[in-house]
């Protein structure tokens, strides 16, 4: 337990003058209160809130468009923690993504960088094309469209698992209700 005291509004008057002057006197002691507590916390630094103007531009442009784009290929902007020393996660995730056509596994998606068309404009340091904490990535269509199929097979098998469960379930409650769920689940497959 804490050793904080609990602050506690007092019984206030009857409607009237004396009771707006009670609930002013209130809110000024609990205005002070919370100044009192809050020194001991840590604040979030204003500036950190603030709309980065580089990214604001390019939101109102047409929400980061990439420029030069190859027809063969889909973008997707990626946030990265630190573009420079520590791609995030989820770059790796896919940049390591493979795709099997005919036995062989093939690259999905990689950075773009370099000498490559895409967003020049935008290139760093490193060659990568980078927006505030974003990297722009791309993946063949071929490979996407493997990509989207195999994730859109795993929602459904997932999918068919939770309806299967939930049919025996209403099969095992042995009511009406039950053979009838059972049932439209049958005329479903």
């Amino acid at each position: 337990m804490s050793n904080e005291t609990i602050i506690q509004e007092p019984d206030l008057h009857q409607a009237g003058y004396k009771r707006d002057e009670q609930t002013a006197i209130n809110a000024d002691n609990l205005a002070e209160e919370i100044d009192k507590r809050s020194e001991n916390t840590l604040a979030i630094d204003p500036s950190k809130l603030e709309v980065d103007r580089e990214i604001r531009y390019e939101l109102d442009k047409g929400e980061l468009d990439v420029s030069d784009k190859d027809p063969a290929y889909v973008y997707k902007w990626v946030q990265c923690e630190s573009p420079r020393t520590n791609p995030s996660r989820l770059i790796s995730q896919l940049r390591y993504r493979r795709v099997k056509v005919n036995g062989e596994w093939y690259p999905t998606w990689q950075i773009v960088k370099g000498d490559m068309k895409e967003s020049i404009e935008l290139k760093n340091a490193l060659g990568f094309r980078q927006l505030g904490d974003c990297i722009l990535m791309r993946c063949h269509k071929n490979a996407y469209k493997i990509i989207e199929n195999e994730e859109r097979r795993k929602r459904n098998v997932r999918q068919e698992g939770i309806d299967a469960q939930l049919v025996e379930l209403a099969k095992s409650a042995g009511t009406r209700a039950g053979e009838n769920v059972y049932q439209d689940h049958d005329n479903r497959r």
